[in-house]
């Protein structure tokens, strides 16, 4: 299936859905998450050809921007990518310890990630 909704928002109505729609192989989706950044995006592509080497069709990205996806689909340009309003830019305002010692773009994605597999299971797609 063609995936058309590559830089979109999850975060605007219907998005989510349709993008389920069109990963999930047997109501299963693969996460792969983070920026498109020069330190982390090498790793996170080579995860993602790392299974579709296995047979895995179901590997979705999920990025910080529209413009994350755009530089990550240079490295592989069928990548299926779509990014969250959701994101926070920025520290929260607190100064807990966990934010003093461990805050970094692995908290950005946190509560993110398990959005798409809890709609997949939800909501099925039809077979």
């Amino acid at each position: 299936m063609l995936f058309t909704e590559f830089a979109a928002d999850v975060e605007q109505p219907g998005v989510l859905r349709r993008v389920v729609e069109q990963v999930a192989v047997q109501n299963e989706i693969i996460l792969v998450s983070g920026d498109g950044s020069s330190y982390a995006s090498p790793t996170a592509l080579n995860t993602v050809l790392q299974f579709r080497d296995l047979g895995h069709t179901n590997v979705l990205y999920v990025s910080d921007t529209p413009q994350s996806c755009e530089r990550l689909r240079t490295g592989v340009p069928d990548l299926k990518c779509v990014w969250s309003s959701r994101i926070p830019t920025t520290r929260p305002p607190h100064d807990g310890i966990c934010i003093k010692k461990y805050w970094d773009m692995r908290f950005f994605f946190y509560d993110l990630r398990s959005a798409p597999a809890r709609t997949a299971t939800a909501h099925p797609p039809p077979t």
